[in-house]
């Protein structure tokens, strides 16, 4: 949890913010479905989902302190 916290503080020096790590799940969870193909199921998915979600929340939770992510909606807008 530690380096995932101290990554995340420096995100935010990077320009990062809150909404800009629903994109890179998408981005991620794209990359896997075309690169393992048949091998992309519903269970993984559902699995890297639940990864990407729990490393995202730790390291939104250490940037910024408001971030809760029991309430947090995603409200940016992001072209297809």
């Amino acid at each position: 949890m530690p380096v995932l916290e101290q990554l995340a503080r420096k995100h935010i020096d990077y320009g990062v913010s809150v909404d800009d790590y629903t994109p890179v799940g998408n981005a991620l969870l794209y990359t896997l479905k075309t690169g393992l193909g048949d091998d992309f199921t519903p269970e993984c998915r559902k699995a890297w989902v639940i990864t990407f979600k729990a490393i995202a929340d730790v390291m939104r939770t250490a940037a910024y302190p408001s971030f809760d992510p029991a309430t947090y909606k995603n409200v940016k807008y992001y072209h297809k």
